[in-house]
């Protein structure tokens, strides 16, 4: 039960609101009350804004079918036996909360490379809802390295001109459990050099594996991908 405090001239009044359930469509508009499925919100923004005012027993009901875009944030706390519910109304298939972004207006790079202008780091990529692999070499499994540091591989299996690795990512097995994701700063014949890891781990001649990614002129492969942070 919502508890209103109005307070003027030094009086005060209480007022008890029931608990309500909101709606979200595809079809909806953030500008209607939301209170019904005739006047549902559209996003999951309009949701987010109104975070700290949901109490105890409210529902939030999104229409099955949909897709919503966003991560879902509430700032108000349900009660022991009377939680606020995120849930489902109408029929068909369970609605998608996605935290990615639509991208439209696609061009054409060559060939069969698209791209998109986009704002802010982009972690994934998924294309008819499969998530897509970040450019890499090799495009399967992985290089052994001979030795190296917490910041240096050294390989005679890397062949490419000196430079070539510059500025592209390595991911390293860097222990039987662990893996680590680093920026390459130069690369000279069969050694490359990276931002060290956060442990400061010695690959020594463990060679766990190794590959690199985020290249270029190694989009090479079907649903492979590339980000320009440039």
């Amino acid at each position: 039960m919502r508890k209103l405090i109005i307070a003027l001239l030094g009086i005060v009044w209480w007022t008890s609101l029931s608990a309500a359930t909101y709606y979200v469509s595809p079809t909806g508009n953030d500008n209607n009350v939301g209170t019904s499925t005739s006047s549902a919100w559209r996003t999951i923004d309009k949701v987010n804004s109104r975070r700290y005012n949901f109490v105890a027993g409210d529902n939030i009901l999104f229409e099955r079918g949909g897709t919503y875009r966003g991560a879902l944030s509430l700032g108000s706390s349900g009660a022991s036996g009377n939680p606020i519910i995120v849930s489902a109304y109408g029929s068909g298939a369970a609605p998608t909360l996605s935290g990615s972004t639509l991208k439209t207006g696609w061009i054409q790079h060559a060939g069969s490379i698209w791209k998109v202008q986009t704002a802010g780091k982009v972690l994934n990529v998924f294309a008819n809802g499969e998530l897509m692999t970040l450019a890499r070499y090799p495009n399967t499994g992985w290089l052994r390295n001979d030795n190296g540091t917490s910041s240096q591989i050294q390989d005679s299996e890397i062949t490419q001109a000196s430079g070539y690795w510059t500025g592209s990512t390595v991911v390293v097995r860097t222990s039987g459990w662990s893996y680590d994701t680093a920026f390459v700063s130069s690369h000279a014949g069969s050694t490359v050099n990276f931002t060290p890891f956060s442990y400061g781990y010695n690959l020594l001649n463990y060679s766990w594996g190794y590959f690199f990614q985020n290249k270029f002129s190694e989009l090479n492969y079907e649903k492979e991908w590339f980000y320009d942070g440039t």
